[in-house]
């Protein structure tokens, strides 16, 4: 694998943590328990590949 190929994976693996966080605070400010987001916040988005 490449440096260029590494760097493109790493940058796709931190944008998708970065919307799984994001999903799991929106639900968090909505008042819903902690156990429920964190489980469904990875099947809110589609992956972006």
């Amino acid at each position: 694998m490449t440096l260029g190929g590494l760097a493109l994976a790493v940058g796709i693996l931190v944008d998708e943590a970065t919307v799984c966080i994001e999903n799991i605070h929106t639900h968090l400010l909505r008042g819903r328990s902690l156990a429920r987001p964190t489980l469904g916040a990875s099947s809110e988005h589609e992956p972006s590949h």
